[in-house]
């Protein structure tokens, strides 16, 4: 709700701060008794010295195409899990529906079973994970009508492996590019930007590429393999 009260108190021509949640959680912290109270004393404070790091609110714009990818995402996740819930109901009977998806994966399916209580069961899935397929397909030519009319997202575009879901993604994240005074503040806003340090020198673990970097920020831009950040609309 804090965008949505930000937005409606600025139409009031009232001013409105932002603050950063973990800055302000820090300073809080360091309250011996915590209440709603002391909360609201401890954040009057932090705006009455100004020691406070502002956070920049998106634009609506860019939260209705974040629920749009969001939610396309959402239902990518749940049409994998049916067709995942269809396979295991087979799979007790020795009945394998192989890999693939799309209208062959239905018919090889329903070839598979006969009637009875397991074509019952197995027709209940099939309707669920095609009606969310409709669904995503739904949203997908939603999303790329709006890439369409995006000058800034068709220039992202003609960079190789960038398709729609990326180039949508990266611009409702980054919003407004004037609040970057450089542009590897932007890597740093994303999350992307070493978290290690020692001597002065960075310390990069072995263990995973999460763990090399700090992880802050918007997390729908660091995934790997997943449906919002695919590099066509279309796919899965």
């Amino acid at each position: 709700m804090s965008a949505w009260h930000w937005h409606e108190l600025r139409k009031a021509g009232l001013p409105v701060v932002c603050l950063d949640a973990r800055h302000a959680k820090a300073v809080l912290a360091l309250q011996m008794n915590k209440s709603g109270r002391n909360d609201a004393r401890g954040l009057a404070q932090i705006v009455r010295t100004g020691w406070y790091r502002e956070v920049a609110v998106k634009g609506m714009d860019s939260h209705l195409v974040r629920s749009l990818l969001t939610t396309r995402a959402q239902l990518v996740r749940m049409r994998v899990d049916l067709a995942n819930q269809i396979r295991g109901v087979l799979k007790p009977f020795g009945l394998i529906a192989g890999k693939g998806g799309g209208q062959p994966f239905a018919e090889r399916v329903r070839a598979l079973v006969a009637d009875g209580l397991l074509r019952d069961a197995a027709e209940a899935l099939l309707a669920a994970w095609q009606s969310v397929g409709e669904q995503v397909a739904v949203l997908s030519r939603r999303l790329l009508a709006i890439a369409r009319q995006d000058q800034a997202v068709r220039r992202l575009m003609t960079a190789p492996g960038v398709g729609v879901l990326v180039a949508l993604t990266y611009v409702s994240v980054v919003d407004r590019p004037e609040r970057f005074t450089k542009s590897s503040s932007v890597g740093a806003y994303l999350g992307l930007t070493p978290k290690r340090y020692q001597f002065g020198e960075r310390t990069t673990p072995a263990t995973s590429h999460a763990a090399a970097t700090s992880c802050y920020g918007p997390t729908s831009t660091r995934r790997r393999g997943s449906s919002s950040t695919g590099s066509r609309a279309g796919q899965r």
